[in-house]
């Protein structure tokens, strides 16, 4: 099978935005914070701080090989996955940490995973490989806003807004990614 499009080394998958997050928050692989109300207050502001992150990092991948990639369909979802990974960090920047106390429960564990493929040589990365790595960021988006809404006390419909539009991503990126593995297949 020949590459569809080869996209030049850079290595960037997002987790360095996270590594920072992760290291200020894990001791022990368990998410900092103590207890009583203090420590589910600062926890539950480090999952809002995690979940901004990995926001960021989402546009910022998304950003990065929309500028690298040179099929038009594929660098337009791209661009506007970008844009919308903007507005979830304004969605998110306006939950407070008590939305996430739920009834004096601890929130959820967020459970830090990073791209099963962050490993992969970027220089040799296809433009289905990059769209193989975002529908699995995706799907950790799914993941984590089901998490948050579970614990959620006040914003369950926004983290179920942020639920399906994650869902909506990985579906079009799916889509994509299906039109060009049958186009590649046929070569």
């Amino acid at each position: 099978m020949k590459p569809l499009a080869l996209i030049p080394a850079f290595a960037f998958t997002g987790g360095d935005r996270l590594d920072w997050l992760q290291r200020r928050t894990a001791r022990g692989g368990q998410v900092a914070g103590g207890s009583g109300v203090i420590g589910m207050r600062e926890r539950a502001k480090q999952i809002l701080e995690y979940a901004v992150a990995k926001e960021a990092a989402d546009e910022e991948f998304y950003s990065h090989w929309a500028e690298r990639c040179d099929i038009g369909d594929v660098k337009q979802l791209l661009k506007e996955l970008a844009g919308e990974e903007r507005h979830h960090i304004e969605k998110l920047s306006n939950i407070s940490p008590e939305a996430l106390i739920a009834e004096g429960k601890a929130p959820v564990e967020i459970g830090f995973l990073m791209d099963r493929r962050a490993g992969l040589d970027e220089r040799e990365m296809t433009v289905l490989d990059v769209l193989s790595v975002a529908i699995e960021r995706e799907e950790k988006a799914v993941a984590l806003y089901a998490r948050m809404r579970e614990a959620a006390t006040t914003e369950e419909a926004l983290l179920t807004a942020l639920v399906e539009e994650e869902r909506r991503h990985k579906y079009r990126l799916e889509l994509k990614y299906a039109a060009l593995k049958s186009e590649t297949d046929r070569r």
